[in-house]
């Protein structure tokens, strides 16, 4: 937005390479007007139409959802692709720390945040205490892939840091991929 502050994003580097970030929202929490007049079906000047929405998806295959923007607006544009029927859409978690809705999650055909961001999901939407209970820290992730899963989520893949990911599939399979290791040394960080 032309008249807001831009956002922008810290991050802190440990010496062993692990990051902490901190986020100024800046333009990205604000100066959404239209997009919640629109999410809350307000007609007028100061709301999108369908047309406008449809526009800006015409030909658009996949979106990439982030967390950074008001939730209405990543609300508005999953469910806008969703009825075109040709969209595939992705939610990357990261970003704001706040509960994702169980309308969010079943909008979204991949889910993906990472270890972190995937324990404050879970914790905020009221995991089960014997799921907690699991100590295999793979069969951990799994199991609260699958909580998201039974609140609404699709396909759920969890970037594991040195760990690798998993992916839990609308099947149920899981499916592990072990982290590329690279030279000693050579990595700065890990974003």
């Amino acid at each position: 937005h032309k008249d807001l502050p831009s956002g922008r994003g810290y991050v802190f580097l440990t010496e062993s390479g692990s990051v902490s970030a901190v986020i100024s929202g800046g333009s990205n929490a604000d100066g959404w007007k239209k997009w919640q007049q629109s999410w809350e079906g307000k007609e007028g000047m100061d709301s999108l139409s369908d047309s406008d929405i449809d526009a800006m998806l015409d030909k658009v295959e996949c979106i990439m959802l982030q967390r950074e923007v008001p939730e209405y607006v990543n609300l508005l544009i999953a469910s806008k692709a969703k009825q075109r029927g040709n969209t595939l859409v992705i939610q990357d978690v990261g970003g704001e720390d706040r509960p994702i809705s169980t309308d969010m999650l079943r909008l979204c055909d991949y889910i993906i945040p990472n270890e972190t961001e995937l324990n404050r999901l879970v914790e905020g939407m009221g995991m089960p205490a014997s799921t907690q209970k699991i100590k295999d820290e793979d069969e951990f992730v799994v199991a609260q892939a699958k909580f998201l899963q039974a609140k609404g989520a699709q396909n759920v893949l969890v970037t594991r840091g040195s760990n690798g990911s998993t992916l839990i599939t609308t099947k149920g399979d899981v499916i592990r991929q072990l982290a590329l290791r690279l030279p000693k040394n050579k990595v700065i960080d890990e974003t």
